[in-house]
């Protein structure tokens, strides 16, 4: 396997938002994208004897992280799954709650610079950006056999691309596009020349839809946030990084409704508190000094739904 630059997200504010969940005995934490096992590697430093189920659907991530996590296998259950698969692994292993999950959402660095796996614009590779290899659908898929009024829709609701129409129009001429190179070159000729002298790379949109679409990213985390609350301990905590608009946008919503009394501030009698309450009201950023560390990590957000102790 080649070696690959990884620098884990945010990791302190994570350990700081998951402490009051984890501290004590006989704690269950859920890293729902242990990736190349970054995060869980702080946990297992930071809590003693803290369980984790650790999920991927990316199987060689799992089997990076089994190698960097060996000293902990004792304590750490790799799962090769989706993440909405949560249901079904904690009534296997027997698990009633969670004290504490993580959600590290997005495209890993790892699967950025591999470039077989086909995920980068700035690199010329087969049309992948499947996360789970062995799955069947791929962005070769997606490109060359969605119908025309299907891919503009793929690529104005993933990737608020505003020149959807126009880059589709291109692809359909083109096709078969079958590298991210081509893919690029067709974007390019697609769009006008002063969209092409912004900053930022012109593909960057068209290829976050394609990805959102072949990996069904959207949906998945919809079903698994519902899942994840269900599931959570009294003082437990769900952790969520989010690294654009459209997946922050739901994880907001989502803990805004949970987090909210349904009842008018103003009534005469006392009622009792949301069940949930949000740690950070408007989430967390990275440090200056972590984005100039790690220029990945700048369009990352954190957001924290605790809790609330029992009655």
């Amino acid at each position: 396997m080649a070696d690959f630059q990884h620098t884990t997200v945010m990791v302190n504010e994570c350990l700081e938002a998951l402490a009051p969940a984890l501290q004590g005995r006989d704690k269950v934490f859920v890293d729902a994208t242990v990736g190349l096992g970054g995060h869980t590697e702080n946990i297992v430093q930071s809590f003693d004897n803290v369980r984790v189920i650790a999920i991927d659907r990316d199987q060689e991530a799992l089997e990076r992280s089994k190698v960097r996590l060996a000293r902990w296998n004792h304590q750490i259950d790799f799962v090769h799954a989706d993440f909405d698969e949560l249901e079904d692994i904690l009534a296997t292993r027997s698990i009633q709650g969670i004290d504490g999950i993580l959600f590290d959402l997005g495209v890993s660095s790892m699967q950025l610079d591999d470039e077989t796996r086909g995920f980068s614009y700035h690199q010329d590779a087969r049309l992948d950006m499947r996360m789970d290899a062995s799955q069947e659908l791929s962005a070769y898929e997606v490109v060359n056999s969605y119908e025309a009024d299907e891919l503009e829709k793929v690529l104005f609701e993933f990737g608020e691309e505003k020149y959807a129409k126009k880059i589709v129009a291109a692809i359909v001429k083109h096709r078969p596009v079958t590298t991210t190179g081509e893919l690029v070159d067709v974007i390019k000729g697609a769009l006008p020349a002063f969209v092409l002298r912004k900053s930022g790379h012109p593909a960057r949109k068209s290829f976050q839809a394609i990805r959102i679409e072949v990996n069904q990213e959207l949906e998945q985390l919809r079903r698994v946030l519902q899942m994840a609350v269900e599931r959570l301990n009294p003082s437990g905590r769900i952790l969520v990084l989010t690294y654009h608009s459209l997946e922050d946008r739901i994880v907001k919503n989502l803990f805004r409704k949970l987090s909210s009394s349904p009842h008018p501030i103003d009534l005469p009698i006392q009622v009792q508190p949301p069940a949930y309450f949000l740690v950070y009201s408007g989430g967390l950023e990275p440090t200056d000094d972590e984005v100039n560390l790690n220029p990945r990590s700048r369009s990352a957000r954190l957001r924290v739904l605790a809790a609330r102790e029992a009655a």
